[in-house]
């Protein structure tokens, strides 16, 4: 089972404040969008909101503490059973050892000696049935409760690959490789807490930020064409929403719009992915350096988009509203 404390880099009486801001500052700083895309920081993010999605419920991590207490017991169980065991197969061998050690010939006659060496092996033939009989009682029992352990875990958990099954050594490196690229993390402005909202204008679905209000650029109540400007409360647009007839573009599969995207793009790319009926594509802005994210969904009728820009100067603000609002993006 996956050691979610580990992954989270805490221990198992760390407080529900310590795993969220464990959580936010290691959901950041390994977030796909950040890494252009590396499969390693797409896994260790994967593993990141697992841990966080079971240790912030109480149920779930009450649950998982059980099981991960239960585990460490067994494998102590499992520990002391060797080390018993080897303990009883030297005292064995130093026991048959002694018996094919010749011994002085008997004052008492051969008769006596006859009946002290059948004592001997009767006494042998004992002890062995006895380990034996240990051993066979002891591995039944183990058995059982690997077998109830192995319910409990499979009732409780959806994934049982163990985080030991990623090299280490390749974790850490990464991890230096980061750090030599990333920012100052002191400076960075925590994830605001905030509430979204729903909205369905035109064709398309979004979900966005309280704090950002939506306004219609052309809308012109029909499914032909809409526009639309998302800003945040000091009047700053950060995002537009468009929507047009799929029937108005030269292409007619998402890859196709995707190859096109990529070729006509002027953009200094660092992140694109293609996947099912949508793509993302995101770099700067070879003209003013902006950041800048675009999300093209290919719906029934409709191709919609979602742009994102902002200078480096407001990255630290928008970045951790970014995943949420392209996540709820959505065309008809």
């Amino acid at each position: 089972m996956r050691d979610y404390y580990y992954i989270l880099g805490l221990t198992i009486n760390a407080s529900k404040d310590q795993i969220k801001k464990a959580y936010r500052k290691l959901s950041l700083k390994f977030h796909p969008d950040q890494n252009n895309g590396d499969k390693f920081f797409e896994e260790r993010f994967r593993e990141i909101n697992e841990a966080y999605e079971t240790l912030s419920n109480d149920f779930k991590r009450k649950v998982y503490d059980e099981a991960l207490i239960n585990k460490t017991s067994d494998e102590s169980k499992k520990t002391n059973y060797t080390n018993y065991q080897n303990s009883q197969n030297v005292q064995y061998k130093n026991k048959q050892e002694s018996k094919s050690t010749p011994t002085p010939p008997p004052t008492a006659g051969p008769k006596a000696n006859q009946k002290k060496n059948k004592a001997l092996r009767n006494i042998g033939l004992t002890v062995v049935g006895l380990i034996i009989f240990y051993i066979l009682i002891t591995m039944i029992k183990d058995s059982n409760d690997t077998s109830i352990l192995s319910k409990n875990q499979d009732s409780t958990q959806t994934s049982t690959n163990p985080i030991s099954t990623v090299d280490k050594k390749e974790i850490e490196l990464k991890e230096r490789e980061l750090a030599l690229k990333e920012k100052d993390t002191n400076n960075l402005k925590p994830v605001p807490e905030v509430s979204y909202k729903s909205y369905t204008p035109c064709t398309f679905r979004i979900s966005l930020p309280s704090n950002f209000n939506l306004q219609s650029i052309y809308d012109d109540n029909s499914p032909n064409y809409c526009d639309y400007s998302v800003k945040t409360k000091d009047g700053f647009e950060i995002l537009q929403l468009h929507s047009l007839l799929s029937s108005r573009f030269a292409f007619g599969t998402i890859k196709e719009l995707y190859d096109a995207a990529i070729k006509g793009s002027y953009l200094e790319i660092t992140y694109k992915l293609q996947k099912g009926n949508w793509f993302v594509i995101s770099g700067t802005q070879k003209k003013n350096g902006n950041i800048v994210y675009w999300k093209r969904v290919l719906g029934f009728n409709f191709v919609s988009d979602l742009w994102i820009e902002y200078p480096k100067s407001r990255e630290t603000e928008i970045t951790p509203y970014i995943k949420t609002i392209s996540n709820s993006f959505t065309s008809q």
